[in-house]
């Protein structure tokens, strides 16, 4: 096993080219490696997002948000594009407008109003 940083990396690399099933393990090794990894945290949640677990994967997400509130913005617009997918749960778009509108986004300005769902 290589270090964190190789695990997510090679995760990506993985993940990019579809392997799906080699990416999760990948971060999985590395939430072994460091529990609290909020990369390999995330990117399972998009990963179960692709797979059809939404609510999986919304959980994934939001734990990663907890992990890290400090960088909540930041992982909040990173899940974004999933929120406003038409497969996505309602959970997981009112999860993105509480991070967009928590006081760690304070330097998110323009995100105040919740756009339709289309």
């Amino acid at each position: 096993m290589g270090s964190i940083a190789e695990l997510i990396q090679t995760a990506l690399q993985h993940h990019q080219a579809g392997r799906l099933a080699e990416a999760e393990a990948a971060y999985q090794d590395a939430l072994h490696a460091d529990p609290r990894n909020v990369d390999a945290q995330h990117f399972l949640g998009v990963i179960a997002f692709q797979r059809g677990a939404h609510e999986r994967a919304e959980k994934l997400i939001s734990q990663a948000i907890a992990w890290h509130h400090a960088n909540a913005p930041a992982l909040g617009l990173r899940f974004g594009g999933l929120a406003y997918s038409p497969d996505a749960s309602e959970g997981l778009l009112g999860r993105f407008w509480a991070v967009l509108e928590s006081p760690a986004s304070e330097l998110l300005t323009g995100f105040t109003t919740r756009p339709p769902r289309t």
